[in-house]
């Protein structure tokens, strides 16, 4: 592939994936859903949840289709259903249309797509995979930094549901280029395993049935438990408990954006220096003193409210690296579409679970504020079991030479 070709799919897959990871930006919606719709709380989680659970359930239909369909025929249905979704959410006007269009419909297409690139990286790329992957993989990280503004500003000007249509008149434009593209330069090409290097030396043995998977698999679903619940209420926190306007905390949630983004970066430049039970234990106590910080927030504490925000919306992008990392490293790469597509059903399972957390309280107490101490009681639960899963496991260990065997 010629530096030029390699410029045009990077870009636009970072592009893409931009706008594929709108879905972070729902807290700046919540409220208008609630509020046009006249829903409750958890009513109001319900289009978040659906969408997370449809997307984790996708990703690895993807991987499968890929096998038969080819990559670009897989990423060509992703953006319909995208944009489709969008559209039946949009001109439905009500709240099932939401549900069945935003939640699932949209929510399938993105877990269409989200595998695409990545097998392409692993496929057409001899050097630089991680980088790459990585840079492709901040963009859905950093989508609030302009799904946030973007979307108060179509709020403020057409109105809700006017929202979706837009938005989908996007993704289709960005999508469609995306896939002309990827139909150009890589036409026929299906999954990773064609011709890619695949480097099994690690994880043989290990099965994914066993209790380290499994370990592993509950690690990775409270964290995202935690990290999805706050992010789809990020915004009504700042608003109800500290007082915050809606315009300061839709900024406030495109700083968090990045905060995403670096903790993906950082979690893998930490995992190769300090080795997978330190890295855990610095963001399993961060995430402590954050959500501790959380549980006494009050009215006008705008920077414990930043602080605390920060460090969860880091902690979850941390994740997103330190689960496909372990799981290569445990069970090696000639099966890792399949493993990780197993193991990414805990984001769903989590996204479920935290949302119906923070909609319950809010909807029996009133209030978001004790969000905190469940979330606090499920980071000492991961702690305790990551002893556990490092006492069973061979990756406490500093791992640079996996990481230079995997890029």
């Amino acid at each position: 592939m010629s530096w030029k070709s390699k410029v045009i799919f990077v870009s636009l897959s970072f592009a893409s994936f931009v706008i594929l990871g709108g879905v972070y930006s729902w807290s700046v919606l919540k409220g208008h859903a609630e509020a046009t719709l006249d829903l409750t709380a958890f009513q109001g989680n319900l289009p978040f949840m659906l969408f997370l659970l449809f997307y984790s359930l996708f990703m690895p239909v993807g991987g499968y289709l890929q096998r038969y369909l080819g990559i670009n025929s897989v990423f060509l249905l992703g953006t319909l259903m995208v944009v489709s979704g969008y559209l039946i959410a949009s001109f439905s006007g009500n709240f099932v249309g939401l549900l069945v269009g935003y939640g699932v419909l949209t929510g399938s297409g993105v877990g269409l797509c989200y595998n695409v690139p990545l097998t392409i990286v692993a496929r057409s790329f001899e050097r630089g995979r991680g980088a790459i992957s990585g840079l492709i993989l901040a963009g859905f990280g950093i989508s609030p930094l302009i799904s946030a503004p973007l979307f108060r500003f179509l709020i403020n000007t057409f109105g809700f549901f006017a929202v979706f249509r837009i938005y989908g008149f996007i993704s289709l434009l960005i999508l469609g280029s995306t896939y002309l593209a990827y139909f150009s330069l890589f036409r026929g090409l299906r999954n990773a395993t064609e011709s890619a290097r695949i480097d099994d030396s690690t994880g043989k043995a290990n099965s994914p049935l066993s209790e380290k998977f499994f370990i592993l698999y509950v690690l990775f679903f409270l964290s995202t438990t935690i990290g999805l619940m706050f992010i789809g209420i990020t915004s009504q926190i700042g608003g109800e408990i500290v007082g915050l306007s809606l315009g300061t905390t839709t900024s406030l949630i495109t700083i968090f954006a990045l905060f995403n983004a670096f903790g993906r970066v950082v979690a893998g430049v930490l995992l190769d220096k300090m080795g997978g039970r330190a890295v855990l234990s610095l963001f399993y106590t961060l995430h402590a003193i954050a959500l501790l910080l959380g549980i006494f927030l009050n009215r006008g504490q705008t920077l414990i409210f930043i602080f605390s925000m920060a460090v969860i919306w880091m902690n979850f992008g941390a994740w997103l690296a330190i689960a496909p990392f372990l799981t290569r490293k445990l069970f090696g790469e000639k099966r890792f579409g399949e493993n990780y597509g197993l193991m990414f059903t805990a984001y769903g399972l989590g996204a479920i679970f935290g949302n119906f957390i923070s909609g319950f309280l809010k909807d029996s107490l009133g209030s978001y504020k004790l969000v905190f101490v469940p979330a606090l009681v499920l980071t000492l639960m991961g702690f305790v079991l990551s002893t556990r899963f490092f006492r069973t496991t061979e990756v406490s260990r500093p791992m640079a030479e996996t990481y230079s065997s995997l890029d």
